[in-house]
């Protein structure tokens, strides 16, 4: 029994014919490339990985280098991996091959750039680190250096609080003047010329050679009601600035100038009802020197005298002159009852 192919069959066969054939040449027609870019940066000594990738062509892919060489320590495998611990630093361009599975070959030129690991700062001004910082004093002299890796060295600090008046520059140096006492610790980053670096924490002391003293130690009392001023005096370098210390105020009615004078006319409300009390408050100061000191003062504030009742001279005296002539005409009457007595018993 014959059979028949129908048109629609017999086009579909040679549609699949003509894709059979044409196929393995558009394989074969794509091109070939290597499509990594760039290399990871190595670290003499430690542990180094790369991947080669490719594109296009016929796989399996075999890798060599053309020109150039890696540094000892370092090999590529076949299949375009690169390992091993590079054993010097390296900075240069090696050129790559490809091969496919048909002959096919493509080329690429990657920099390849292997340092020394960069090893922990250290602060240093000149031979040692530094102790201390004093306040209100320049500070000169005062660097960070880095060991390893490729000069130069870049700094930044990234967290954390330098003492307030110093500032840290782009190639290391501290410099300014302290303007507040105490502790301050920063993270401070370093990066060398190949962008490699390393954080640390570094911690400042910054201490004030001598407290300032405030006079006087004592305060006049102030009357409630009444007009008080008196002026406080420290021994500071130059200018000084007077403020009340954090946590503590001044009685109501009462002001602290920048000056040092405390003025104002207070109220009763520190007494609560009592004839009198006492007020702490502490009193900060800062000189030119960013130097400063701290005293607690204590005030006595009393209550106004009660007001007394006395009477009128004019009063008085009137009372006096009349009580004066009530007493003469006294005598005169008993001396006149007298008198008649005595001309009437004779004898």
């Amino acid at each position: 029994m014959r059979h028949v192919v129908g048109p629609v069959v017999r086009r579909a066969r040679l549609l699949a014919l003509s894709l059979a054939m044409l196929a393995p040449a558009a394989s074969h027609a794509d091109e070939l490339r290597i499509v990594t870019d760039a290399l990871p940066f190595g670290f003499v000594g430690s542990p180094y990985h790369a991947e080669l990738a490719a594109d296009g062509g016929s796989p399996p892919y075999r890798w060599s280098t053309q020109a150039g060489a890696l540094p000892d320590g370092l090999v590529l495998q076949v299949d375009g991996s690169i390992t091993g611990r590079p054993e010097v630093s390296f900075s240069g361009t090696v050129n790559f091959e490809v091969t496919d599975g048909t002959g096919q070959s493509a080329h690429a030129d990657l920099d390849l750039r292997v340092g020394q690991q960069v090893g922990v700062p250290r602060i240093t001004t000149g031979a040692e680190a530094p102790k201390e910082l004093v306040l209100g004093e320049p500070v000169s002299g005062f660097f960070l250096t880095a060991r390893g890796g490729t000069p130069p060295y870049g700094w930044v600090q990234v967290d954390g609080l330098l003492p307030p008046g110093l500032e840290l520059s782009a190639d290391g140096v501290v410099s300014g003047t302290p303007r507040q006492a105490g502790t301050f610790s920063s993270v401070v980053e370093v990066r060398d010329a190949t962008n490699m670096g390393t954080q640390f924490w570094m911690s400042l002391f910054v201490t004030s050679d001598r407290a300032l003293g405030i006079d006087p130690d004592y305060l006049p009392e102030a009357i409630v009601g009444e007009p008080y001023e008196v002026v406080l005096e420290a021994d500071g370098e130059g200018a000084v600035e007077f403020t009340i210390a954090v946590g503590s105020k001044l009685p109501d009615g009462l002001v602290l100038d920048t000056d040092g004078r405390i003025s104002g006319v207070p109220t009763e409300k520190e007494l609560e009802g009592k004839s009198q009390g006492l007020v702490i408050f502490q009193v900060r100061v800062v000189d030119e020197a960013y130097r400063e000191g701290k005293m607690g003062l204590m005030l006595r504030m009393v209550a106004p005298a009660p007001d007394t009742v006395e009477s009128s001279p004019k009063e008085s005296g009137g009372c006096q002159s009349a009580g004066g002539e009530l007493g003469l005409l006294g005598l005169v009457v008993i001396a006149g009852i007298t008198t008649l007595r005595r001309q009437r018993c004779p004898g």
